[in-house]
This record gives structure tokens, C-alpha cells and sequence, in this order.
């Protein structure tokens, strides 16, 4: 082979190498382009930081920033379908047309709406408080009632341990157990135990806060 020959064909491979790389840089200007914008609340205007903006059927995506300013790099040509989400807001979708080797600017705005939940109904503790708070209301003086459904609920180890989450109450505590009430303060040896209405003796002589 003469040195012409080879001299010929290599011109010849690096213009079909620079040719092909021409036309790859062409194809992939052509083939996608650059979405910037911000996602904004629509009735106030103001930011809506972290917000994702998303291209349907693709794996292209982004956050807003503290500007609520969001941009997706490659984005195929053509139109795209985004999906704009925000928690605490209703998500929207937009068609947006991306052309080759350009940026479209578009900003999105975006409704509050409500996070809808299942029901939840607590009764009861209204159920066992019930009776007591109308005892509480009816009453002619001023008491604090708690009722017997109430005392089920709390993890107490006595009676006087429940009694002791009343307001001005405190409990006399042996070995670390509540033994006895101190009502505002005064003695335990002051106070008086009833069941339904009947006056109880003491356990312990002289002192009528034991039962």
C-alpha cells in the first residue's frame, strides 16, 4: 500500500469521525431542552419551598428552593405533561411544549386545600365524665368529682392517687404509696370520708383522712 493511499483514508476516517460527532451534538441539542420556573401560592404569592415538579412518564424531577425557583435540565421536546405537588395543596398538572436547545419559563401556582382524613370519635371519656361534671354543674357548692369510669382509665395504684390529680389536692405518701389527702394544704386528719353520703370511721385513731 502506498504511503498516498493511507494518507488518503485516514483524512477520510476523521472527517466521517468529525462528521458524526457534529451530528450527535445536533441530535442531542434537538432532543431535549431546559424547563426553569417557580411554584407559588396563588392567593398570597409566596414561595412554596421544597415543592416537587415532576415530568410525567419520566425520571426527571426537581424541588423549589427557598425562592420557590425550581430548573430541569434535558427535558425531551415536544409537550410534557409536569405534576406540581405541595403538601397542604391541591397537586395540578400542566402541559408545558419543550423545544431543542432552549428554556421555557413558566411559574405555578398552586389552591391550599385540605388533607381529608378518616373520623376519629373519642367518647369515652366524655361517657365517664359525664355524670361527674353534672354533679360539678348542679352542685350548690364548689366540688371536684371524679367518677368511678374515670378511675379505670388511670394508671393509679389507690384511690388517693386519683383524688391526688385534683386541683389543690396532694397526696401523703408511705413507702411510696399515696396513703392519704392534704386538701389545700390542711391535714389529712381534718378531712372526712363518705360513701354515698354516709360518714366512714377511721382506721387509724385520731385521724380522719385514714380509711
Amino acid at each position: 500500500m502506498s504511503f498516498g493511499t493511507s494518507y488518503t483514508r485516514s483524512r477520510l476516517a476523521c472527517a466521517f469521525v468529525a462528521l458524526m460527532l457534529t451530528m450527535s451534538q445536533s441530535l442531542f441539542a434537538q432532543g431535549s431542552g431546559t424547563l426553569n420556573g417557580r411554584v407559588l401560592d396563588k392567593t398570597t404569592s409566596e414561595a412554596l419551598v421544597g415543592a416537587n415538579v415532576i415530568v410525567v412518564s419520566t425520571n426527571l424531577g426537581a424541588a423549589a428552593d427557598i425562592g420557590g425557583k425550581f430548573t430541569i435540565h434535558n427535558v425531551p421536546t415536544g409537550r410534557q405533561t409536569l405534576k406540581i405537588s405541595y403538601v397542604g395543596y391541591n397537586t395540578i398538572t400542566v402541559d408545558v411544549t419543550i423545544t431543542g436547545d432552549a428554556t421555557v419559563e413558566q411559574d405555578f401556582r398552586l389552591v391550599a386545600g385540605s388533607v381529608i382524613g378518616e373520623t376519629v370519635v373519642v367518647t369515652a371519656q366524655a361517657r365517664g365524665q359525664l355524670s361527674s361534671i353534672n354533679q360539678q354543674l348542679s352542685s350548690t357548692s364548689i366540688i371536684n368529682v371524679v367518677s368511678a369510669e374515670k378511675m379505670k382509665e388511670l394508671p393509679d395504684a389507690n384511690i388517693a392517687e386519683s383524688i391526688g390529680r385534683l386541683p389543690g389536692i396532694s397526696v401523703q405518701r408511705n413507702a411510696g404509696e399515696a396513703d392519704a389527702v392534704i386538701i389545700r394544704g390542711l391535714a389529712p386528719k381534718y378531712n372526712e370520708i363518705t360513701i354515698e353520703g354516709i360518714p366512714m370511721s377511721s382506721t387509724y385513731w385520731g385521724d380522719r383522712g385514714w380509711i
